[in-house]
């Protein structure tokens, strides 16, 4: 190849858009051997993302994509290419925490991109640069986060191969994540070896990276890893393997516990056989938990503003007022209680039916409360709880969801069946919804359409005046137990039995994010006052706060004793409230508050 010149890598120029409009270029981050890396943004939204661009040496960028300048470097190109899509697809199937997470991939341009989430905070390379050697128990918290997600990409058959403060990130929010796994490979076929490049980064790579043809193993990896809390403990990593082969030792480790240099020592050894075998190994010689785990990062608690007892005979339903400042509150007895909001103060209360009251909805202006019961029962009654309420419809099915929009009151019921009705309707419009029961119905914010969800794993999306399906939301592997529809109504949220939630772009009908984090059956699931932040319940008994931008798990209550059964948010300030099925209620700050 020589006498080729190599042309330098042009980058997309800010604003430029991918993917049918999906994405939009803000400014190149960086470039590594293989790609370059943008920041952009997604959707209407404005979720942030990162997007790297498959980019090696020998293409230029022309009118119709990139293309390579000689032949030789095709079959390089092509065969790189496919190695980066193949990562893709397998760094797709990652949900840890110390794993950058891929949202996406797709083709464009003649060449492949891959989207991951964009992290804030910084490297440990610009951690050292700025603090210098951290202290030994915070290595050892590094190694056990690091050491988690390794454990994750062996077992998936990869190795990271370019360990290095480099390619650890401290996100903002106390995560350690893993980098660049544009040189991961297989390592169980030697044709790992031939794809791609070999990331050299000297006194991080052992000996075997330096050969061509050599099968890289998990050892590998942990000589990479071993040499990187080196470099954190001390400020410098060890001599490079080329010059440690001719004899040149790792200095010694003044004040650092013998337990942990030996084991230092034994993953730095410069032959495979000799070194450490593993990661798990390697974690249980440093005294770590060697049991690989899902996660070994704990997000933010969120901190209760107050609580209180309702004194309601188990709370079934709950709808929020935030403008009036009412919390009202339903359960077995058919009474309701209303509480202050955010105070929870006690300030009514009323017997509004005979039966249990599953769903309770509040007028947009605050005027008139709509409650549903367990006998199919449904009734308008004034907020003020001062006159006897009006019966809307009986239909002798469970009532599961309610939802008000002007003078129309829209009900799901566990036969399957939805209806509308109201005052103002000479009788109730009522149709099969769902195979199975019907578990939530919602008005769009502008009233025209309506979402259903249920037992068959559908959400359907209605148009109120005409009264036909408009179109159904296909992607939830089990029951989808609730769907909201975002204040602006360009998307939705949906909960399910699958342990799920899901953020849905209305236009395209596709999944934006996949919220995952609960171990049992989610109940609901919220947008927020913030942006890109939401909240969910399950029945795991946590509240769980979801960035939109990253999809990730960022805030959490576990409760041990309370066994949370709804939820609402309030939509002017970062709060929110849970009810447990005994009456105990509390208030949170969401986010950051």
């Amino acid at each position: 190849m020589s006498g080729v010149p190599t042309p330098a890598r042009t980058p997309l120029p800010a604003g430029s858009t991918l993917a049918q409009g999906t994405y939009r270029i803000e400014r190149l981050l960086g470039e590594g051997g293989f790609a370059l890396v943008y920041l952009a943004t997604q959707g209407r939204w404005n979720l942030r993302v990162c997007i790297k661009e498959f980019y090696p040496p020998g293409c230029q960028r022309g009118p119709d994509g990139l293309r390579a300048v000689a032949a030789q470097f095709e079959r390089r190109i092509s065969s790189g290419l496919q190695a980066f899509q193949d990562e893709a697809s397998t760094l797709e199937r990652f949900r840890h925490p110390g794993i950058v997470r891929v949202l996406g991939r797709f083709e464009e341009n003649g060449t492949a991109y891959l989207v991951q989430e964009y992290l804030e905070g910084i490297t440990f390379r610009e951690g050292l640069t700025q603090a210098g050697p951290m202290p030994e128990a915070l290595v050892l918290q590094v190694a056990q986060q690091v050491g988690q997600a390794l454990l994750m990409v062996h077992a998936a058959g990869l190795v990271h191969a370019d360990l290095k403060p480099d390619n650890i990130f401290l996100t903002r929010e106390g995560r350690y994540v893993l980098l660049d796994f544009g040189l991961t490979r297989g390592f169980l076929s030697v044709d790992g070896t031939h794809i791609g490049g070999r990331g050299l980064s000297p006194g991080y790579s052992p000996p075997e990276q330096y050969l061509k043809g050599v099968v890289l193993t998990p050892t590998t990896d942990v000589y990479g890893f071993a040499a990187t809390l080196l470099a954190l403990l001390t400020g410098t990593p060890p001599p490079d393997a080329q010059l440690r082969k001719e004899g040149q030792g790792i200095p010694a480790m003044s004040n650092v516990n013998p337990r942990l240099e030996d084991a230092l020592l034994q993953a730095l050894a410069l032959d495979p056989l000799q070194r450490t075998a593993g990661v798990r190994e390697f974690l249980f010689q440093l005294g770590l938990d060697s049991t690989p785990k899902a996660s070994s990062y704990r997000p933010a608690c969120f901190q209760a503003r107050g609580s209180t007892m309702t004194g309601l005979k188990g709370v079934l339903a709950v709808a929020l007022h935030a403008a009036s400042g009412r919390l009202f509150c339903a359960g077995h007895d058919g009474g309701l209680s209303v509480f202050s909001w955010p105070e929870i103060l006690p300030v009514g209360e009323a017997l509004l039916h005979d039966r249990k009251i599953n769903a309770i909805d509040v007028s947009r202006n605050g005027h008139f409360l709509v409650t549903g019961t367990e006998a199919g029962e449904v009734k308008l009654s004034p907020s003020d709880l001062e006159h006897e309420g009006l019966i809307l419809i009986q239909e002798g099915s469970a009532v599961t969801s309610l939802s008000f929009h002007d003078e129309l009151v829209a009900v799901s019921f566990a036969h399957g069946k939805c209806a509308l009705v109201g005052p103002t309707l000479p009788r109730p419009l009522l149709w099969s919804a769902h195979t199975g029961p019907a578990y939530c119905v919602e008005f769009h914010p502008s009233g025209k359409w309506l979402a259903s969800a249920g037992q068959d794993r559908l959400i359907r999306l209605w148009e109120v005046v005409a009264g036909k399906l408009v179109s159904e939301l296909k992607g939830h592997t089990k029951s989808v137990t609730s769907a909201r529809f975002s204040p602006d109504g360009t998307s939705l949220l949906s909960a399910s039995n699958d342990l799920t939630v899901k953020f849905w772009d209305l236009n395209t009908g596709q999944v934006v994010r996949d919220l995952r984090g609960h171990t049992s059956v989610v109940f609901d699931a919220r947008f927020t006052c913030m942006d890109n932040y939401v909240l969910s319940l399950a029945g795991d008994h946590s509240l769980r706060g979801f960035s939109l931008h990253s999809g990730r798990l960022v805030h959490c209550y576990e409760g041990r004793s309370e066994k949370f059964r709804n939820l609402v948010v309030d939509p002017h300030m970062p709060l929110a409230a849970t009810l447990a099925e005994d009456g105990g209620m509390s208030v949170w700050a969401i986010g950051d508050a």
